[in-house]
């Protein structure tokens, strides 16, 4: 008999607890809230190709000339030079040229941008020195580190160097869940060039951790780095609490993103110095954390230069690729190139 009763109340709860998820997502459906939809971005190039996974950097540019379409609706042209650098243009063959390198992520690179219009492009065309690109979509900060510490190894750094930093690179420093999200989703949702599920799994992605403070990079496989949520790509529920969870998170784990990144930025400005060349930070971001950013540079003699177009358009579709695609467009481009040059030179382009 007391069995039976609690078989029965754990039935009635059981009821009861349907009954509130089923009348929550139909709450949530009626006032707009939808499960996670996965839009394609249907990234392809011609030929295939035109990144590939790599070990320590996560992914590289394949060196060749590259037709690349978005969605069917945005065409752009991509040269990526034997050393898998985007192309600049062409480069005075002299030892004692000045180069400079420019890092960053798609923002940087020139995402949905032809080569001559790229803001690297941009300002080889302008100056009597020769600009390389070193940027890479999904590169944050952690890249260049590894790189300039590679360079510094070989005794062949840049007379200058130039990161092009967003906010939201403190994420992809660290591999937040935010990031692992953004990452998983993408790269399985873009058909990128066609590379196949497993192989895209097996893809490694780099970050970097405090260890008794110095910087300590770590690896992990898109595979292994993110698992959604069940039933989010069907539940509003569902998608709302992994919404809360990802934003706990990022909260949670801003001061370290902070931390980590700052630490990075100390050691890439005294690698370029070690050598007698320069540092600067060119900040594509206008946010509360970017800010904090500067501010931390101004303290530690960090060079910097204000380069987001925020505020220098009338309107934001004016300088990004499509309304469904926030990288900067070829004006948005210009605007960088001209911000730098400017900085570099104290003078506009002409």
């Amino acid at each position: 008999m007391i069995r039976f009763e609690l078989v029965r109340k754990l039935s009635k709860l059981g009821f009861y607890f349907i009954f509130l998820l089923l009348a929550s997502e139909l709450v949530l459906r009626l006032i707009g809230f939808k499960p996670i939809e996965i839009i394609p971005s249907d990234h392809k190039s011609n030929p295939n190709g035109v990144f590939s996974p790599d070990d320590s950097l996560g992914l590289k540019l394949q060196p060749g000339k590259y037709r690349v379409s978005l969605r069917d609706e945005i065409f752009y042209n991509v040269t990526h030079d034997s050393s898998g650098n985007r192309t600049t243009g062409k480069l005075i063959n002299s030892d004692t040229v000045p180069v400079i390198q420019i890092y960053g992520c798609s923002y940087a690179y020139g995402w949905g941008v032809d080569d001559e219009k790229t803001l690297s492009y941009r300002l080889n065309e302008k100056l009597k020195e020769n600009v390389i690109s070193k940027a890479v979509p999904s590169h944050g900060t952690v890249q260049p580190l590894i790189i300039l510490r590679r360079l510094k190894r070989k005794k062949n750094l840049p007379s200058k160097t130039i990161y092009c930093y967003n906010d939201f690179h403190t994420s992809r420093n660290i591999i937040d869940r935010y990031w692992r999200q953004v990452m998983f989703l993408g790269l399985l949702s873009s058909k990128l060039d066609d590379y196949d599920t497993e192989t895209i799994n097996n893809w490694a992605y780099v970050g970097a951790e405090m260890e008794n403070g110095n910087i300590h990079l770590t690896t992990k496989k898109v595979k292994d780095f993110y698992r959604m949520f069940p039933l989010r790509d069907h539940s509003a529920l569902v998608n709302i609490l992994e919404s809360i969870y990802i934003n706990v998170e990022v909260q949670r784990l801003t001061s370290k993103a902070f931390d980590v990144t700052t630490q990075m930025l100390v050691e890439m400005n005294d690698i370029c110095h070690s050598n007698g060349g320069e540092f600067i930070l060119a900040i594509m971001s206008c946010g509360d954390s970017t800010k904090q950013i500067v501010e931390f540079c101004k303290n530690n003699g960090i060079e910097t230069v204000d380069i987001c177009p925020e505020g220098q358009f009338s309107d934001h579709s004016q300088y990004v690729v499509a309304s469904w695609d926030s990288h900067p467009n070829e004006f948005g481009h210009e605007y960088f190139a001209d911000a730098i040059y400017t900085y570099l030179t104290g003078d506009g382009f002409e």
